[in-house]
């Protein structure tokens, strides 16, 4: 039974982990998602009166929009919206 999940949970990350490591510079195109996620961030967070949903600046959303990018903001914004 917890194989039906397992494998083919395992072979979607073993996907992903050789589709990282065949870009030729897997760490600089981190880094630069990274920077660009959290501008953004900053953009949302100055635009606040025109977009209405307010979005603090703190370490949980800085690291969310760091590790998830565009999906991650994108979450704390539905997030902020809802509650």
């Amino acid at each position: 039974m917890v194989y039906q999940i397992l494998l083919p949970a395992l072979l979607i990350l073993l996907y992903f982990i050789f589709k990282i490591f065949k870009e030729p510079k897997p760490f600089i195109k981190s880094i630069k998602s990274m920077f660009f996620s959290m501008g953004v961030l900053i953009l949302m967070h100055t635009l606040n009166p025109a977009i209405g949903v307010p979005m603090p600046i703190n370490m949980v959303n800085i690291l969310t929009s760091g590790i998830l990018g565009i999906p991650g903001i994108c979450l704390i914004t539905i997030l902020n919206a809802v509650f």
